[in-house]
Formats: C-alpha cells, sequence, structure tokens
C-alpha cells in the first residue's frame, strides 16, 4: 500500500514537461551550445555556431598566385616552352630560342582609390651594412621565383582586402634595398633562400631581377645571358575590377606573353646592354590577362 499522500507523476508526462521547459529557456542548460569560428571573414566561419571555440580555431584567406607561359601572335596562342624559336612581329626573320627565363615578382598588391588588398605574412632579410655586419630587416613575405618550368600555383599567406579592385601593382625583381640581402640568412625553401641553378643571384651583383639566356637560329652555338637587375615597377589596370570576396581563399593567375618583353628589339645584333635597357620600359607589356578564382 502507497500511503504517500503527494502526487506521482508519470514518467512520459516528467518528458514532455521537460522538453517545453528547454522549448521556452533555449539558453538553459537543456541547450548544447554548438563551437565554431564565428568570425564571417575566415574561410572556415560557421554560420550554425553561437559559441566561440575555446582555442584559436579560424583560419583565413590565402592569396596563391599561378603564372600562365604564353607566346602570343595575332592569330594564335601557343604555350611558352624553352628551345622552340620564336620570333618577334618587327624582326619576322630573326628566329630565336629561349633557353632559361627566370624571375622574381614581390610587392603585389590589389587596389582601388581608397584600400589596398594584401598578404600580411613577413620575413626577416638581413641586409649588409658592412663587410661583416648585417642590420635584420622585417618585409612583407609575397616573392615569388617564376620560371616556366615552375608550373604550380605560389602560395603566399593570409591575405587581407576585400571588395572591387581596379589595379593590381607588383614588381617584377626586388626591391633595391633588399638586393644585396644575404640569400644563406634566408630558410630554405624560401625563393630568396641560396641561389637556385646561379640564375637568381650574382656574387658583386644581388638578386637578379630577370635571367635571360637565349640563342638566335642563325648562331644556335652562341648561347647569350642577359641578367637583368634593375626591378621594373608594374601596375596593371583592371576593367572590370576583381571583386575579392571575403571567406574565401583566392588565386590569382597572371597570362604572361615573353614576346612582347622583346617586340621591336633585333637579337641578333642587340648588346647585352641594350636588351635590359629595353626590358625595363616593356616589362609591363607582357602581363596581359588577370583573372581570380576562389574556394
Amino acid at each position: 500500500m502507497n500511503n504517500s499522500s503527494g502526487k506521482t507523476t508519470h514518467p512520459s508526462r516528467r518528458l514532455l514537461i521537460l522538453a517545453g521547459l528547454c522549448g521556452l529557456l533555449l539558453l538553459g542548460s537543456c541547450y548544447q551550445k554548438e563551437e565554431g569560428c564565428l568570425d564571417i571573414r575566415a574561410v572556415n566561419f560557421n554560420v550554425a555556431a553561437d559559441k566561440p571555440c575555446e582555442e584559436e580555431c579560424c583560419t583565413y584567406p590565402q592569396l596563391s598566385v599561378k603564372l600562365e607561359h604564353k607566346a602570343v601572335y595575332p592569330d594564335t596562342v601557343f604555350p611558352f616552352r624553352y628551345d622552340s624559336l620564336y620570333y618577334v612581329a618587327s624582326h619576322p626573320d630573326v628566329k630565336f630560342r629561349f633557353h632559361r627565363v627566370r624571375y622574381y615578382l614581390s610587392d603585389i598588391r590589389l587596389s582601388r582609390s581608397n584600400a589596398i588588398g594584401r598578404v600580411t605574412d613577413s620575413l626577416t632579410v638581413y641586409i649588409p651594412q658592412s663587410t661583416v655586419d648585417t642590420v635584420p630587416v622585417r618585409v612583407v613575405d609575397d616573392f615569388i621565383l617564376a620560371d616556366r618550368d615552375f608550373l604550380q600555383a605560389f602560395p603566399l599567406g593570409t591575405w587581407d582586402g576585400e571588395g572591387a579592385f581596379d589595379r593590381l601593382n607588383f614588381t617584377i625583381g626586388l626591391d633595391e634595398g633588399l638586393r644585396f640581402s644575404d640569400p644563406l640568412k634566408i630558410p630554405s625553401g624560401h625563393p630568396l633562400a641560396a641561389p637556385i641553378g646561379g640564375y637568381n643571384w650574382e656574387d658583386g651583383q644581388g638578386y637578379i631581377s630577370n635571367f635571360v639566356r637565349y640563342s638566335t637560329e642563325a648562331q644556335p652555338g652562341d648561347t647569350i645571358s642577359v641578367p637583368i637587375t634593375s626591378p621594373m615597377q608594374v601596375s596593371l589596370i583592371l576593367d572590370p575590377p576583381l571583386e575579392i570576396i571575403q571567406g574565401y581563399n583566392i588565386q590569382l593567375t597572371l597570362y604572361i606573353n615573353y614576346l612582347a618583353w622583346w617586340e621591336g628589339l633585333d637579337l641578333s645584333t642587340a648588346s647585352p646592354e641594350a636588351i635590359e635597357q629595353h626590358y625595363t620600359t616593356h616589362a609591363a607589356n607582357a602581363f596581359y590577362q588577370v583573372e581570380v578564382t576562389f574556394n
């Protein structure tokens, strides 16, 4: 016999009551909050999360740059290859072969009238102050060592910038202040690290902005090397502007017409000095298309 004067609630009714309380008190102990990244700028922003992760879990957009190496004629476009014969329109009878073209790109920025987008990663370089001393200097780490044999996209680092940008700015080569920085003090595998194949560094000259080696069809055994040390500023108008969407990794693809660098130049007679002078005024002409993709 049950002598209790209290009321007994059926278990199923208890569940219904608890469910009702949970529905009314969503922020109470009945609700399990979902943890995740709450920064809308991050690539892993979690729209369903309502509690920030205890440890930093947000990952931010990364910029990579891919180069499409081309030889462009009025009626067709070819992939640019070493040892293929080429000519420029101003001197169609002078056929030549490139054996190596290797160059730096740096200081890569998208811009509009009131904003700049670029990577935020940095690198310590070591600038000579005397024959024995160097001074560490922190610089933006957006260096690319380009070559038509390097077909992969180049990962540059964390990107900061969104919206519509109407200009792409970069440097072919390195800032003059970095030209003689010490490559032996740069981490292995970095584009500025110890010389790769002897193309990107020369004793007494420092870093080489663009190294060119070629021969003409008429004199195939006479290979000419031209190390170009001067940096060239490039500013490309983007029409229509590139719309950079926040929360996505970004890949910029630059299309390069290698023949445009040498248009108007007779490579059968030009001296290395004339080639370098011509190059500095034609460098920007080679970059003829820019695309952006997101992932």
